[in-house]
């Protein structure tokens, strides 16, 4: 044995031991804490965007919605002008019969 205030393995004394071990498990904590931080920042980051993805899937949504709306509505305008075409072409074949008898 080296000596009685000595660690066999690293070769240094108990209280340099517990100094270096402090500083490391520190050290450590701060590598461990400086990461868990980046991490918390891409996790910000990450849920940024998919609160801007789905804010941008809403409006996407409704744009949708009042497009459909909007193409109910012509299809039903023309239809309705159909419609009206056919009604005075009949109402303009009438005329064309009553005034050739």
């Amino acid at each position: 044995m080296e000596g009685g205030n000595k660690t066999k393995s690293v070769g240094l004394s108990k209280k340099d031991f517990l100094l270096k071990a402090d500083y490391l498990r520190k050290t450590d904590n701060a590598e461990a804490l400086s990461r868990v931080e980046s991490d918390v920042e891409i996790i910000k980051l990450r849920v940024g965007w998919y609160v801007r993805l789905l804010f941008i899937y809403k409006i996407a949504l409704a744009l949708e919605k009042r497009a459909r709306e909007c193409w109910e509505l012509v299809r039903s305008k023309v239809h309705q002008a159909d419609l009206w075409e056919d009604s005075i072409s009949r109402i303009f074949r009438l005329i064309c019969l009553v005034q050739g008898l």
